[in-house]
């Protein structure tokens, strides 16, 4: 960086081609910064849709909870603003929705074993009625 600038000191010229550069190259990464979108299928999978492909992430009743999380491990999700998935099998998966609690009621109401309490879904306790809250 240091020689970078002492290349261009004295240069205003290549000094705006440089930021000019340095725009056009922000430009295209934050347009080019994979979007995720997540669904639920008919037949109950919960799955991502993105630029970079598609698939099934698990079926809703396979989900323990789904509680909100600020962890900055690795994601598809750019943002500290998450939402954690546990699994059944003991899979953790965080996303990041722009509707949360569209979200948590779609997949509340795709399940028959999972209730929601604010932002917070888990499991029925064991012989509570099938159906959504």
């Amino acid at each position: 960086m240091f020689a970078m600038a002492t290349l261009l000191r004295g240069r205003p010229r290549a000094i705006r081609i440089v930021l000019a550069l340095f725009a056009v190259a922000l430009v295209f990464v934050g347009a080019t910064v994979p979007r995720v979108t997540y669904g639920i299928q008919e037949d109950g999978y919960l799955e991502s849709r993105g630029i970079w492909g598609s698939g099934p992430i698990c079926h809703v009743d396979s989900i323990r909870s789904i509680t909100p999380s600020q962890e900055l491990r690795a994601s598809e999700a750019a943002s500290t603003d998450r939402l954690r998935i546990e699994r059944t099998d003991g899979i953790t998966v965080l996303i990041a929705v722009r509707d949360k609690k569209g979200f948590l009621d779609a997949v509340v109401k795709a399940s028959t074993v999972l209730q929601r309490d604010g932002l917070v879904v888990t499991r029925k306790p064991p012989g509570s009625a099938s159906g959504s809250q």
